[in-house]
Order: C-alpha cells, then structure tokens, then sequence
C-alpha cells in the first residue's frame, strides 16, 4: 500500500512537526494563565489510522532479510486512561488500548506457494508523561505492547495437478512499545489525540515448518515483529 507508506510519513512529520512547536510554544506559555486542565482525570475515546508492520525470520540459517513480510493496513481501536495533573504543566498518566486491524503480506518464495502473515488485533499498556499548555498537551508515552499474529503457509503437494495444503499456526508477541503526540482540547470534555508509536513486539515461536533447514522443514521457527503505527483519537474526559 503505497499511499498508507506515504500516509505513515506524512503524519509521522506531521506530529514532529506538532511537537516542536509546541514545545516552542511552552518557552513563550505560562500555564497558570489558563483554567482547570483540560487533561486531568479519566477518559475513553476511539482512533483510527494505519500500521506498517515487519514480521521477519530470526535464524542463523538464512542471511538476514531473506525471509521477511510487510504487512501494512488500518487499524481501528478504543481506549481509556487516567490522568494525574501534578502541577507546573506536568501530567502524569496511564492508558491502555486495544485496536483491529487488517495487517496481510505474503512471501511467496521459500519453496512453497506462499508464506502469509495476518496481524488482526494489536493493543498496549503505557504511561504517559505530557505537559499541560492550556489548549494542548504534547506527551511522551511508553510501556507493554502485544500483538496477534497468523502464519499461513500454502504447499503444492505431489498430485497432478497438484492441490495446495495450508498448514497454519497463530502467537501472540509481547514487546514493548515507545511513542510521542499532541492532545488538542476541542471541548470542556473532549480532546484529539494525534500519536505515533513504534513497536518491537519480540520473537515467537510457529509451528509451521519451512524448507529453511535442508533436511524438509522446520517445524518450529522464531519470527519477530515490529510496528510502526500513526493515530488520531477522539477523547472523552469526566
């Protein structure tokens, strides 16, 4: 998906971008001219946005890169947190998320028709450390990430013509996960989060065998996945 990778970017530059000026913006702020925060307390809210993921083989086998997929795709997902305004701008907070998402990739080189990966659900447990500028709240946030993963690998067998068989094996990774976005409040209640985030979600072991180890296939190889990731999100605060 070209224009998903172009999208990445942008919002990625975007939010840098974003996060500059407000930090230039704090130089020149004093946050005791405003009221009370705009992100004290708890919220929920909804995002969308898009994902480029990379799943890769992790052996000695192979030269490295050999064997990697790019699942890329949307995703959309709900959330909920808590904010502590500690005073002097400072805000301290937690949030976890959990989001669908349409990840797909297919290698189709290693000996068989194929090798697909579908990452469908992606969620985390972060802190959040930001600073309360009145109207918006860039922030640094970082903590646990997991995502669910399926491996598909289709095989010809020896028939003429020959049939496909689909031997599959889906994991659960767990990594870590470290981002940065600007909070703008909209209303007394209601801010937009716009985020970025990048994720190591660690290495898991599949079940599906590979024609990797010269002697048939391997039947548990370690793959590991990586994310990246760019949100915008409607907040609820009460």
């Amino acid at each position: 998906m070209t224009s998903l990778k172009f999208l990445l970017v942008a919002g990625i530059s975007a939010v840098a971008f974003s996060s500059a000026a407000a930090a230039q913006d704090l130089v020149l702020s004093d946050t005791s001219a405003y009221g009370a925060s705009n992100f004290d307390g708890g919220f929920v809210g909804v995002f969308g946005g898009g994902a480029l993921s990379a799943v890769d083989l992790d052996t000695a086998l192979l030269p490295e890169g050999i064997l990697e997929l790019r699942p890329d795709g949307w995703l959309l997902g709900v959330d909920a947190g808590f904010n502590f305004s500690l005073g002097n701008g400072l805000v301290l907070g937690v949030v976890g998320d959990l989001a669908w998402t349409n990840q797909t990739d297919t290698f189709g080189a290693i000996g068989a028709e194929g090798l697909t990966s579908t990452i469908d659900w992606l969620g985390s447990i972060r802190a959040r450390a930001g600073f309360d500028a009145g109207n918006f709240m860039p922030y640094l946030t970082a903590g646990l990430g997991f995502a669910h993963n399926t491996l598909d690998l289709a095989v010809a067998d020896d028939n003429e013509p020959p049939e496909l068989a689909t031997i599959s094996d889906d994991q659960t990774h767990m990594g870590w996960t470290l981002g940065a976005g600007v909070e703008f409040a909209a209303t007394d209640s209601l801010t937009i989060d716009v985020g970025y985030r990048y994720s190591d979600y660690g290495t898991a072991t599949y079940s599906t065998p590979l024609p990797i180890d010269g002697e048939g296939g391997a039947t548990e190889v370690d793959f590991g996945l990586t994310s990246h990731q760019l949100t915008v999100g409607l907040h609820y605060g009460f």
